[in-house]
């Protein structure tokens, strides 16, 4: 199931298993919930001089998390298709992370 992903104003096309779109609502909030763990060991933390941490993301991000832990079983991942793409034209399903 293909996806536009929008990251402010950045846009970025995932396939996800059917499986995991029927629940995205659930699986992007638990996403959220992983992503802002500040005990959570990803790479997308980016800490100033000063030590304030924030995190930086795109699509990438969530399809590794998806594939990692609600997909680890499933013969099925998710996959990057088009990165940095131009907006919104109505044609995908959109989801946004901001």
């Amino acid at each position: 199931m293909l996806l536009l992903t929008q990251f402010k104003r950045e846009f970025d096309i995932i396939d996800i298993p059917q499986s995991a779109y029927d629940r995205i609502t659930e699986l992007q909030d638990q996403f959220f919930a992983w992503r802002a763990d500040r005990s959570a060991d990803h790479p997308y933390w980016v800490c100033e001089g000063g030590g304030d941490c924030d995190d930086c993301y795109h699509a990438d991000a969530f399809v590794n998390w998806l594939n990692a832990f609600p997909l680890q079983e499933s013969e099925e991942k998710a996959d990057v298709v088009a990165e940095r793409v131009t907006g919104d034209d109505g044609k995908l399903p959109l989801l946004r992370f901001y």
